[in-house]
Order: C-alpha cells, then sequence, then structure tokens
C-alpha cells in the first residue's frame, strides 16, 4: 500500500471520510508508532496512540 500523495492531501482526505487515507497514514506511521510504545511499556500503548493519531488527524 506504498502511496507518492502527500500526508496534507492525505490528512484532507481522512477529513472527509475517506478510511482509506486514514489507513494510509497510520501505515505511513506505524514504525514510529511501535518504536514509541516500546517505550511506554504498558499494554495498549499502540492502541492508544493510534486512537490518538486519529483524533489528531480530525482536528488538523
Amino acid at each position: 500500500m506504498q502511496t507518492n500523495e502527500s500526508l496534507e492531501s492525505l490528512i484532507l482526505k481522512a477529513k472527509s471520510g475517506e478510511r482509506n487515507a486514514l489507513s494510509q497514514i497510520i501505515e505511513r506511521f506505524n514504525p514510529v508508532l511501535k518504536k514509541y510504545c516500546s517505550s511506554l511499556e504498558y499494554e495498549d500503548a499502540y492502541n492508544d496512540l493510534v486512537i490518538w493519531m486519529i483524533r489528531a488527524v480530525k482536528q488538523y
């Protein structure tokens, strides 16, 4: 699911309700999310970060 689409374009699409765009954003940041989760050391860290990211996209 690689894309050359800009992050800004994906965010605008996600804000308009395109779930595929939101999935692409999460996929793009997945390595960073997983790395940060390992330092948080609690079971639901990844889920919490994904939820935070979804809310951040909606508020952008």
